[in-house]
């Protein structure tokens, strides 16, 4: 069922807020940086697979690129429930220091509203 599925793809405009039980997240497996751009997103808007990124900007300032090998996004996803739903803990322990990570502080107004959000699922 295609409304089961999400494509991670760092070209989607969606961010992924959190992760739902009933959905399967697929990882794309095409680095489509340079040779191949976009082909990811491309190919499940095709299909009409939703899409989306994980929350990097919401969390992270980076200097290197935000296309993460299909190893670190998995791993991401596993720290996000090990750690109780914290993208930005995740992310922290799973990338490299070489991505010149920079914490990005959000307001207590944006937490607040995610609180909400959160507790009306």
């Amino acid at each position: 069922d295609k409304d089961s599925l999400v494509y991670l793809t760092s070209d989607a405009t969606t961010t992924l807020d959190h992760l739902v039980d009933s959905k399967t997240y697929v990882i794309g497996g095409i680095v489509d940086r340079n040779r191949l751009k976009r082909t990811t997103i491309q190919k499940a808007d095709n299909l009409g697979i939703m899409t989306a990124r994980l929350p990097i900007d919401d969390h992270l300032q980076l200097v290197a690129t935000k296309v993460l090998t299909v190893n670190h996004v998995f791993e991401i996803l596993l720290k996000y429930r090990q750690y109780g739903n914290d993208w930005k803990r995740a992310l922290l322990d799973v990338l490299p220091q070489r991505k010149g990570i920079t914490e990005v502080e959000s307001s207590k107004d944006e937490d607040d509203e995610k609180i909400k959000m959160e507790g009306n699922e």
